[in-house]
């Protein structure tokens, strides 16, 4: 009975491994004035994606910066947009996290493009 439980989470973790590497970015070193220092994406425990990571200003400071995903399915259709505001200003040389998500439609998403605008 103990093997029959490691063998159905090896299959779950083995699915979960699946479902997280479907979804792609297009990366970019530097958008707008700004350096992504790091990204990464994942699901969490609701089956949510996350994009997190972090930014760099490395241009003027900035009171109106965001970041718009754009989600595409297998045929590289739109199949969906979230737009993430910084709460604050960002000044220039400083570093903020950011963690974008989206909640619908997942069985849609194939890749998508993650942008920063000003």
């Amino acid at each position: 009975m103990k093997r029959a439980y490691i063998l159905i989470a090896v299959i779950l973790l083995g699915i979960f491994s699946y479902v997280v590497y479907q979804y792609s970015y297009f990366a970019y070193d530097e958008i707008n004035g700004f350096v992504i220092l790091e990204q990464k994406d994942f699901m969490d425990q609701k089956g949510w994606l996350h994009i997190t990571g972090k930014v760099k200003n490395i241009e003027q400071p900035d009171d109106n910066t965001k970041i718009v995903v754009e989600y595409y399915n297998k045929e590289n259709q739109t199949v969906g947009k979230t737009v993430y505001y910084f709460d604050e200003n960002i000044s220039k040389g400083e570093v903020k996290d950011y963690d974008v998500f989206k909640v619908d439609n997942l069985d849609q998403v194939d890749t998508y493009k993650f942008t920063i605008e000003r």
